[in-house]
């Protein structure tokens, strides 16, 4: 029964350490989000001249906002941010030659690929520092 004791102290001492990390680093995040929230609000509603105007101009942006982070955390090129070129009305015929996929340079990373490092660099100097 001691054994057992030992062993549910040492987890929920490690599931604290971990939640104790998290609500660290998550605290902060969700007040700068609602600071934001708060002026993006207020500034839509100065520019719509009404506390209404100024949330459905909120809630449509981020509509918009949610999709383009949505696609950006899939890694799929976001559509709704370029425009589909004018259809031109042509007599001929336009032959579809598929092209080579174009690859990255070597070196070069995106902008989640760039967060996670430094995500992973803050992690490593909270630890080892």
């Amino acid at each position: 029964m001691d054994i057992l004791n030992l062993l549910w102290t040492a987890l929920t001492f490690a599931l604290s350490v971990l939640w104790s990390l998290a609500w660290f680093v998550l605290r902060d995040l969700i007040s700068t989000l609602l600071w934001i929230l708060i002026v993006a609000w207020l500034l839509l509603s100065v520019r719509y001249r009404s506390f209404v105007g100024g949330s459905v101009a909120m809630l449509r942006y981020g509509r918009y906002s949610l999709s383009i982070f949505w696609r950006w955390l899939r890694g799929t090129p976001s559509s709704a941010l370029s425009l589909p070129p004018p259809r031109v009305i042509t007599k001929e015929v336009v032959k579809y030659v598929p092209t080579k996929t174009r690859r990255r340079p070597l070196g070069t990373m995106s902008i989640s690929e760039q967060l996670n490092m430094l995500l992973v660099g803050a992690l490593y100097l909270l630890f080892f520092n």
